[in-house]
Protein backbone atom coordinates (compact mmCIF):
# COMPACT_ATOMS: atom_id res chain seq x y z
CA UNK A 1 0.00 0.00 0.00
CA UNK A 2 1.23 3.70 -0.87
CA UNK A 3 1.19 5.54 2.30
CA UNK A 4 1.81 9.45 2.77
CA UNK A 5 4.41 11.02 5.20
CA UNK A 6 2.64 13.09 7.18
CA UNK A 7 4.45 16.55 6.15
CA UNK A 8 5.31 17.81 2.22
CA UNK A 9 7.89 20.41 2.86
CA UNK A 10 9.37 21.18 -0.89
CA UNK A 11 12.22 23.37 -0.97
CA UNK A 12 10.47 25.79 -3.35
CA UNK A 13 13.90 28.02 -4.26
CA UNK A 14 15.89 25.04 -4.81
CA UNK A 15 12.66 22.78 -6.77
CA UNK A 16 13.34 21.19 -10.12
CA UNK A 17 11.37 19.39 -12.48
CA UNK A 18 11.99 14.91 -12.50
CA UNK A 19 8.82 14.01 -14.69
CA UNK A 20 6.21 15.44 -15.91
CA UNK A 21 3.02 12.87 -15.13
CA UNK A 22 0.66 14.51 -17.92
CA UNK A 23 -2.81 16.65 -17.15
CA UNK A 24 -4.71 15.80 -14.00
CA UNK A 25 -8.24 13.88 -15.41
CA UNK A 26 -10.58 16.33 -13.89
CA UNK A 27 -9.47 19.63 -14.04
CA UNK A 28 -6.51 19.09 -16.93
CA UNK A 29 -3.70 20.97 -14.70
CA UNK A 30 -0.61 19.75 -14.72
CA UNK A 31 0.75 16.62 -12.36
CA UNK A 32 4.45 16.58 -12.00
CA UNK A 33 7.30 14.84 -9.62
CA UNK A 34 9.27 17.35 -8.59
CA UNK A 35 13.06 17.79 -6.42
CA UNK A 36 13.23 19.30 -3.48
CA UNK A 37 15.35 20.55 -0.88
CA UNK A 38 13.64 17.80 1.75
CA UNK A 39 12.97 15.37 -1.27
CA UNK A 40 11.20 14.47 -3.88
CA UNK A 41 7.38 15.37 -3.94
CA UNK A 42 4.28 15.66 -6.20
CA UNK A 43 3.23 18.93 -7.54
CA UNK A 44 -0.43 19.58 -8.00
CA UNK A 45 -1.79 23.10 -8.08
CA UNK A 46 -1.36 24.16 -4.69
CA UNK A 47 -0.46 21.05 -3.29
CA UNK A 48 2.83 19.21 -2.63
CA UNK A 49 2.31 15.65 -1.70
CA UNK A 50 5.69 13.77 -0.73
CA UNK A 51 7.17 10.59 -2.17
CA UNK A 52 7.09 7.42 -0.05
CA UNK A 53 11.18 7.18 0.38
CA UNK A 54 11.13 3.84 -0.66
CA UNK A 55 9.36 4.77 -3.78
CA UNK A 56 11.47 5.65 -7.47
CA UNK A 57 10.54 8.83 -8.18
CA UNK A 58 11.46 8.15 -11.60
CA UNK A 59 8.75 5.33 -11.56
CA UNK A 60 6.30 6.76 -10.26
CA UNK A 61 3.40 7.00 -12.53
CA UNK A 62 -0.61 8.97 -12.81
CA UNK A 63 -2.40 6.25 -11.43
CA UNK A 64 0.01 6.42 -8.26
CA UNK A 65 0.29 10.08 -7.94
CA UNK A 66 -3.86 10.42 -7.94
CA UNK A 67 -3.76 8.28 -4.99
CA UNK A 68 -0.72 10.24 -3.30
CA UNK A 69 -2.78 13.31 -4.15
CA UNK A 70 -5.95 12.01 -2.52
CA UNK A 71 -4.21 11.10 0.41
CA UNK A 72 -2.50 14.62 0.95
CA UNK A 73 -6.15 16.05 0.70
CA UNK A 74 -7.68 13.84 3.14
CA UNK A 75 -4.63 14.65 5.63
CA UNK A 76 -4.66 18.52 5.09
CA UNK A 77 -8.59 18.43 5.67
CA UNK A 78 -8.45 16.07 8.80
CA UNK A 79 -5.74 18.19 9.93
CA UNK A 80 -7.55 21.67 9.58
CA UNK A 81 -10.68 19.84 11.24
CA UNK A 82 -8.50 18.77 14.56
CA UNK A 83 -6.85 22.00 14.23
CA UNK A 84 -9.95 23.82 14.97
CA UNK A 85 -11.22 21.50 17.35
CA UNK A 86 -8.44 22.06 19.62
CA UNK A 87 -8.59 26.13 18.84
CA UNK A 88 -12.49 26.12 19.42
CA UNK A 89 -11.86 24.44 23.00
CA UNK A 90 -9.38 27.11 24.13
CA UNK A 91 -12.46 29.46 24.28
CA UNK A 92 -14.37 26.40 26.05
CA UNK A 93 -11.79 25.92 28.20
CA UNK A 94 -11.54 29.40 29.65
CA UNK A 95 -15.18 29.13 30.51
CA UNK A 96 -15.01 25.45 32.15
CA UNK A 97 -12.01 26.64 34.75
CA UNK A 98 -14.59 29.70 35.33
CA UNK A 99 -11.47 32.11 34.12
CA UNK A 100 -12.15 35.63 33.99
CA UNK A 101 -9.23 37.65 31.96
CA UNK A 102 -8.30 40.83 33.20
CA UNK A 103 -8.53 43.81 31.01
CA UNK A 104 -5.42 43.77 28.55
CA UNK A 105 -3.51 47.02 30.47
CA UNK A 106 -1.75 49.38 28.42
CA UNK A 107 1.83 50.13 28.58
CA UNK A 108 2.93 52.86 30.61
CA UNK A 109 6.55 53.76 29.05
CA UNK A 110 7.91 54.18 25.37
CA UNK A 111 7.15 50.52 24.31
CA UNK A 112 4.76 48.57 22.92
CA UNK A 113 2.19 45.71 25.59
CA UNK A 114 2.41 43.27 22.48
CA UNK A 115 4.24 43.09 18.98
CA UNK A 116 3.60 40.34 16.21
CA UNK A 117 6.58 39.85 13.75
CA UNK A 118 6.10 37.52 11.33
CA UNK A 119 4.24 34.49 12.74
CA UNK A 120 5.35 35.27 16.46
CA UNK A 121 3.64 37.33 18.59
CA UNK A 122 5.66 38.73 21.91
CA UNK A 123 4.00 40.24 24.65
CA UNK A 124 5.77 42.32 26.93
CA UNK A 125 6.29 41.40 31.10
CA UNK A 126 3.15 41.32 32.84
CA UNK A 127 3.51 42.07 36.32
CA UNK A 128 1.48 40.28 39.22
CA UNK A 129 -2.14 42.37 39.82
CA UNK A 130 -4.85 40.88 41.71
CA UNK A 131 -8.50 40.58 40.44
CA UNK A 132 -9.17 43.78 42.50
CA UNK A 133 -6.58 45.52 40.17
CA UNK A 134 -3.99 45.96 43.26
CA UNK A 135 -0.55 45.08 42.80
CA UNK A 136 0.29 42.07 44.29
CA UNK A 137 3.60 43.37 46.24
CA UNK A 138 6.81 41.43 48.05
CA UNK A 139 9.57 39.40 48.67
CA UNK A 140 9.85 35.78 48.63
CA UNK A 141 11.53 34.52 50.98
CA UNK A 142 10.40 37.15 53.36
CA UNK A 143 6.75 38.68 52.97
CA UNK A 144 5.76 35.87 50.89
CA UNK A 145 5.87 32.42 50.50
CA UNK A 146 6.05 29.80 47.49
CA UNK A 147 2.25 29.33 47.52
CA UNK A 148 1.57 33.16 47.55
CA UNK A 149 4.08 33.57 44.58
CA UNK A 150 2.78 30.79 42.59
CA UNK A 151 -0.83 32.61 42.48
CA UNK A 152 0.93 35.73 42.00
CA UNK A 153 2.40 34.38 38.69
CA UNK A 154 -0.86 32.78 38.20
CA UNK A 155 -2.28 36.56 37.68
CA UNK A 156 0.38 37.37 35.78
CA UNK A 157 -0.55 34.41 33.55
CA UNK A 158 -3.91 35.43 33.09
CA UNK A 159 -2.80 38.90 31.76
CA UNK A 160 -0.75 37.49 29.05
CA UNK A 161 -4.01 35.26 27.92
CA UNK A 162 -5.73 38.87 27.87
CA UNK A 163 -2.94 40.53 25.89
CA UNK A 164 -2.20 37.23 23.44
CA UNK A 165 -6.29 37.82 23.21
CA UNK A 166 -6.25 41.26 22.25
CA UNK A 167 -3.37 41.47 19.75
CA UNK A 168 -5.18 38.58 18.24
CA UNK A 169 -8.55 40.92 17.64
CA UNK A 170 -10.17 38.10 20.30
CA UNK A 171 -9.23 35.28 18.64
CA UNK A 172 -7.26 32.78 20.22
CA UNK A 173 -8.32 30.35 17.39
CA UNK A 174 -4.51 32.36 16.03
CA UNK A 175 -2.65 30.57 18.68
CA UNK A 176 -0.45 28.32 17.27
CA UNK A 177 1.67 27.52 20.07
CA UNK A 178 3.20 28.74 23.65
CA UNK A 179 6.88 29.17 22.40
CA UNK A 180 8.23 30.18 25.50
CA UNK A 181 7.48 32.02 29.08
CA UNK A 182 10.22 33.88 31.10
CA UNK A 183 9.60 34.89 34.61
CA UNK A 184 11.14 37.22 37.33
CA UNK A 185 10.63 36.45 41.12
CA UNK A 186 11.37 39.09 43.39
CA UNK A 187 13.30 37.30 45.99
CA UNK A 188 15.59 37.13 48.68
CA UNK A 189 19.21 35.76 48.57
CA UNK A 190 18.16 32.34 50.13
CA UNK A 191 15.30 31.91 48.48
CA UNK A 192 15.74 28.84 45.81
CA UNK A 193 11.98 27.80 44.69
CA UNK A 194 11.60 30.50 41.81
CA UNK A 195 10.94 27.54 39.63
CA UNK A 196 7.74 26.92 41.72
CA UNK A 197 6.83 30.22 41.74
CA UNK A 198 6.60 30.48 37.99
CA UNK A 199 4.52 26.96 37.95
CA UNK A 200 1.91 29.27 38.29
CA UNK A 201 2.09 31.10 35.23
CA UNK A 202 3.41 27.59 32.88
CA UNK A 203 0.43 25.79 34.48
CA UNK A 204 -2.38 28.01 33.86
CA UNK A 205 -1.20 28.11 30.21
CA UNK A 206 -0.61 24.46 29.75
CA UNK A 207 -4.47 24.28 31.08
CA UNK A 208 -5.77 26.68 28.96
CA UNK A 209 -4.27 26.02 25.58
CA UNK A 210 -3.37 21.83 26.52
CA UNK A 211 -1.07 20.33 24.26
CA UNK A 212 -0.59 23.83 22.64
CA UNK A 213 0.77 25.81 25.58
CA UNK A 214 3.53 23.70 25.98
CA UNK A 215 6.76 25.66 26.26
CA UNK A 216 9.73 26.21 27.32
CA UNK A 217 10.77 28.59 30.11
CA UNK A 218 13.26 30.84 32.10
CA UNK A 219 12.56 31.00 36.27
CA UNK A 220 14.97 34.09 37.29
CA UNK A 221 15.41 35.36 40.24
CA UNK A 222 15.84 38.84 40.96
CA UNK A 223 16.34 41.17 44.03
CA UNK A 224 13.07 44.07 42.89
CA UNK A 225 10.96 44.39 40.13
CA UNK A 226 9.08 47.31 38.95
CA UNK A 227 6.50 48.67 41.75
CA UNK A 228 7.94 46.71 44.12
CA UNK A 229 5.55 44.03 42.46
CA UNK A 230 6.45 40.05 43.20
CA UNK A 231 6.26 38.39 39.59
CA UNK A 232 6.75 39.53 36.27
CA UNK A 233 6.21 37.11 33.20
CA UNK A 234 6.76 37.61 29.23
CA UNK A 235 5.83 35.14 26.51
CA UNK A 236 6.29 34.52 23.05
CA UNK A 237 3.70 32.88 20.76
CA UNK A 238 3.41 31.09 17.50
CA UNK A 239 0.57 32.31 15.50
CA UNK A 240 -1.45 30.43 13.23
Amino acid sequence: AITLIAEAKPGRMSSSIIKDLGEHPEDKKPVRVMKGQYGPYIKYKSLNATIPEEKDPLELNMEEALILIEKRKEYDKTKKKKEKEINMSIENKIRELSIILPKAADPVGSYLATKISGKLLFISGQISINDKGELIKGKLGKELNTEAGYNAAKRCGLSIIAQAKKACSDDLNRIKSCIKLTGFVNSTDNFIEQPKVINGASDLIASVFGDLGMHTRAAVSTNSLPLGVAVEVDAIFELN
